[in-house]
């Protein structure tokens, strides 16, 4: 599947008695999903990220940029965007950033390991109000604990 909230993955259950193996969605620090990973683990649906960088469709500031993400990339020796990446591994599920770029796709490759300590400062500095994505089957106020 692609995309598809808990609703929908809940249909297609409904209508062929299957579970599908992974669902494809966005996220990203401002858009985790957090009632959607947890509902897909509870059901062993693999969750695929797409756009772990983040989405400036919504015009806000790039991940990369953010002085937090910034800070631990220095901390670990890392990029910003490998940063991200560890961010969506650390809750347990396949990530694909989209880049054009050689050296940055080889870049991504490079996996650094979050610790705990890093994860909760990227996950708590996560705002609720207007620079948090809103999206109809998210909680901004959950942690799930997904590893």
């Amino acid at each position: 599947m692609t995309g598809s909230g808990s609703t929908y993955v809940q249909g297609i259950v409904d209508a062929t008695g299957v579970w599908p193996a992974v669902n494809q969605i966005e996220a990203h620090l401002l858009l985790p999903q957090d009632d959607l990973v947890a509902y897909c683990k509870e059901h062993n649906v693999h969750i695929t990220a797409y756009s772990p960088l983040g989405n400036n469709v919504f015009g806000k500031p790039k991940l990369t940029n953010y002085p937090e993400v910034q800070a631990i990339a220095q901390k670990l020796g890392a990029t910003t965007a490998q940063v991200l990446i560890a961010w969506g591994v650390y809750r347990g599920y396949s990530v694909i950033p989209k880049s054009v770029q050689q050296e940055r796709i080889v870049s991504n490759f490079k996996q650094v390991e979050l610790s705990a300590e890093d994860y909760e400062a990227l996950f708590s500095d996560r705002q609720e109000g207007p620079d948090a994505v809103q999206h109809p089957e998210v909680s901004a106020t959950t942690n799930p604990k997904v590893k």
